[in-house]
């Protein structure tokens, strides 16, 4: 074989990789611009559009981020667009203000006897009640008494501090107002919760009377069930306007784990439930919804990003699902580091009814993506194929909208029929990849041989 043919094998040999290369990048660089519209906008006049991003939009977006995410016009063309946290509407809470309050015993009888008009007599932290001669004073068990009548401010709720032993407590507590001591209105009737577990604690002590100022002059406080209760403390709040934060909440359902051990211990028998989360929003709370099962016990809380992967602990502490009057009340939401992982386990105590189905709850910040329209109605939001390094019409959008003040309008998105979703598989090769590896690989052999025969056919001349 002529040096000329194997120079000639060897360039075409070379010609061909070069092809399935360029074959492989062009393939990629056309599936990065192949989208999936997901919602639509229709019908809206403006040029300055948002609207809030569902929680669905994780289902079908590869990015934690969001980075994959445009919006399109009619023809397609991306319009600039940027995706922000939903604004945090400002909580405003008034401070609380001590009320003074006494305790007012039917057992006792004041040093001077009082007559004539309604008064009241504080001797010694006790109050004593005197009403107007004709009023017959009924024997009443003990109760307390709040003093509002100098008071000019609206009253929204109070909050009671109590001398609590060692167990849990459940009091039935009635309010009531009254302006002349003698007639009473029921304002509301509540159940104060405190229970305690290995140093934790579920407290519900807030009780809402939404009085407007100087609706009553004096707040009676009843606990019928458990006469002998201490007040501490009672504090006043004032009206203030919360607005709902921008999160968004949803639920899912789990099974029976097979391992019935604890992670932390596999000696130890426990009740596990795991879950699968089919989305990438970065959770950063959670809650359990365990409906109308009784728990007041250890809960430990496991996740990991792969089903070979070790769990990784979210959280270790006692967790309170109770009835509280007619209503279950249960443990504030546990707070995270931003967390995608799709794999959740649950370990109850043993005791825990294997026919409960304990449900997690998620939360997360909302998105709202802005965008500058066109009039080339309708737009879409859709998800490319592929994840960019940077997104273009958010690098275009932050130069238009630089040093610009506007009114956003807002806007609904509705979904879209029959969108099919990506795979949102642990790992994904793409097979023009392969094909480029496998050219590469034959190449080099080829070339290899050729080179040992052209030095041996040297050789062999010499």
């Amino acid at each position: 074989m002529s040096s000329v043919i194997k120079k000639r094998l060897s360039a075409g040999l070379l010609m061909v990789l070069m092809t399935f290369a360029f074959a492989s990048q062009t393939t990629r660089a056309k599936e990065q611009m192949s989208v999936t519209a997901i919602y639509e906008v229709q019908d809206v006049a403006g040029v300055y559009l948002q609207a809030t991003l569902p929680h669905s939009i994780y289902r079908y977006s590869n990015s934690s981020q969001l980075t994959d995410v445009v919006v399109l016009d009619r023809d397609g063309n991306a319009l600039p667009s940027k995706i922000v946290k939903s604004t945090q509407s400002k909580r405003q809470e008034s401070d609380s203000v001590a009320l003074a309050f006494f305790q007012v015993s039917t057992d006792y009888v004041p040093s001077d006897s009082l007559k004539g008009n309604t008064q009241l007599q504080i001797e010694k932290g006790v109050i004593a009640i005197s009403m107007e001669q004709g009023h017959e004073q009924s024997s009443e068990e003990p109760f307390y008494l709040i003093d509002l009548s100098e008071r000019a401010q609206a009253l929204q709720s109070v909050a009671l501090e109590w001398v609590a032993d060692t167990s849990s407590q459940y009091l039935p507590v009635t309010l009531s107002g009254s302006n002349d001591l003698v007639s009473w209105t029921t304002v509301t009737q509540d159940t104060l919760v405190k229970l305690n577990k290995e140093g934790q604690a579920l407290l519900r002590n807030k009780v809402e009377v939404n009085l407007a100022a100087q609706r009553y002059q004096y707040l009676r406080i009843d606990f019928p069930e458990h006469r002998n209760i201490q007040l501490t403390e009672v504090l006043g709040y004032q009206p203030h306007s919360i607005e709902p934060a921008s999160y968004q909440h949803w639920q899912l359902q789990g099974r029976l784990a097979e391992k019935q051990r604890s992670i932390a211990n596999g000696d130890n028998p426990v009740s596990a439930w795991e879950y699968q989360r089919d989305d990438k929003a970065p959770v950063q709370a959670l809650n359990i919804n365990l409906g109308q099962t009784a728990h007041g016990d250890t809960v430990r809380i496991y996740s990991r990003s792969r089903t070979n992967s070790d769990w990784r602990l979210r959280f270790n502490g006692v967790w309170f699902n109770a009835k509280v009057g007619d209503t279950w009340q249960h443990s504030e939401a546990m707070n995270l580091s931003p967390n995608t992982d799709p794999y959740w386990r649950v370990e109850f105590n043993p005791n825990l009814s294997r026919s409960a189905e304990p449900e997690l709850m998620f939360q997360y910040p909302s998105q709202t993506v802005q965008f500058i329209a066109n009039n080339h109605q309708p737009y879409q939001v859709a998800v490319v194929a592929e994840v960019p390094a940077e997104r273009a019409s958010a690098k275009v959008f932050t130069q238009v909208m630089k040093r610009q003040q506007v009114d956003w309008i807002n806007a609904d998105l509705i979904k879209l029929d029959r969108v099919a979703r990506p795979d949102h598989s642990e790992s994904l090769t793409h097979w023009t990849d392969v094909l480029f590896w496998i050219t590469l690989v034959l190449a080099v052999m080829v070339l290899l041989v050729f080179a040992l025969r052209l030095l041996r056919q040297l050789q062999h001349e010499d």
